[in-house]
């Protein structure tokens, strides 16, 4: 048995018997962790299962530093309210948010296809055309004339 009370959630541990590396399956609030999605400045997203709703999310969890940090606190929970108030499909939705053993989280859609981010980050280079695009569909209101699903 490996204690792993003080472990962040996923983090990887070393087996003190064999020395194999594995993670550490621990879970966060009401939502059972699966697998990383990503990783950035600010936190990690984990993909996971909502246990009272039934369903995958996005979970991110805010790094220590930037949950202890109260003006930091304040903006992350005014961007939380703002972003679940919108309502559009090029827009992920916001679930919930909140705030589990001294971290900050945000509970979202999954989105499977990716982010506009990662599409850039691949491409390099986005053709014109696709770049009009994505502009006007992130320019228009739900449901509004001229809406086309994004295809990359």
């Amino acid at each position: 048995m490996i204690d792993v009370s003080e472990q962040e959630v996923f983090s990887l541990v070393n087996c003190s018997s064999c020395g194999a590396r594995m993670r550490v399956r621990k879970d966060f609030a009401n939502f059972e962790i699966q697998s990383v999605l990503g990783e950035g400045g600010q936190g990690i997203v984990y993909r996971a299962v909502d246990k009272k709703l039934g369903r995958q999310v996005a979970v991110k969890v805010m790094k220590r530093e930037y949950s202890a940090d109260p003006e930091f606190v304040k903006r992350f929970a005014s961007e939380a309210r703002i972003t679940a108030s919108l309502n559009n499909p090029h827009i992920v939705k916001v679930y919930s948010s909140g705030e589990h053993d001294g971290l900050l989280f945000l509970a979202m859609e999954i989105v499977e296809h990716g982010s506009l981010e990662s599409l850039m980050a691949k491409l390099k280079m986005m053709p014109e055309e696709q770049a009009l695009d994505i502009g006007i569909q992130i320019a228009t209101p739900a449901g509004g004339a001229g809406a086309r699903p994004h295809s990359p």
